[in-house]
């Protein structure tokens, strides 16, 4: 927080761990060579980032649609604990949270992603029902 005021443009390399998006190889070797895959961060977007994730936290019972919340729950990269934690503070009495035990990071993008894709397409049709 007190460097981005001082100096936001500061950049450091994005600690994520590519391997971890999914465990799809072939995922993980487009996710590297992809030119538009921003690897860096700044000490403002960390600023940012912390500060509007507490605002969402701290709304969180305000909101009334509809929510389907899809994790991997071997995500790596995003807390599932806080995931779990958004859902539980979420207002909507319409809200399904599935957690794909064995999944990284992409659920979309990993070997089994059927599973997914089947349960957001379920869900979207439900609402439009």
């Amino acid at each position: 927080k007190v460097i981005s005021r001082i100096w936001p443009t500061f950049s450091f390399k994005n600690p994520v761990d590519e391997t971890a998006l999914s465990h799809d190889e072939s995922v993980v070797r487009e996710y590297r060579q992809d030119p538009l895959a921003y690897n860096v961060g700044t000490a403002r977007f960390g600023a940012e980032l912390t500060k509007n994730f507490a605002i969402l936290f701290e709304k969180a019972k305000t909101i009334r649609a509809p929510l389907l919340l899809l994790a991997g729950g071997a995500d790596q990269i995003t807390d599932l604990k806080a995931s779990r934690e958004f859902f539980e503070k979420v207002g909507s009495r319409d809200k399904e949270c599935y957690i794909f035990e064995e999944m990284y990071h992409e659920i979309f993008n990993e070997t089994e992603k059927e599973n997914p894709l089947g349960r957001l397409a379920d869900w979207l049709r439900k609402l439009d029902g």
